[in-house]
């Protein structure tokens, strides 16, 4: 997320949007992203600091989520591999 938005930061300066350009890259962001959660936070005023919190723990949270199903899919395997 953070180079995304380093790259849309730069995107922007060229284009003279100097005082929206937080707020464009905010809604470009949740415009884009994946979750459909985050995505419904398009309908909310939020800072880009706001945005980029929210999306950062999101992607934590999604990172946690998938190293605790690689944990139960590794225990499964090995109960199958031994049985």
């Amino acid at each position: 997320m953070d180079a995304y938005v380093t790259g849309l930061k730069r995107l922007v300066q060229t284009c003279g949007y100097r005082t929206l350009a937080d707020e464009m890259i905010g809604d470009e962001v949740l415009e884009k992203c994946y979750s459909t959660h985050l995505r419904l936070l398009r309908e909310q005023t939020l800072t880009l600091d706001e945005v980029l919190r929210t999306t950062r723990r999101a992607e934590a949270l999604d990172h946690q989520a998938q190293q605790i199903e690689d944990a139960k899919n590794s225990e499964n395997q090995k109960a199958v591999n031994s049985a």
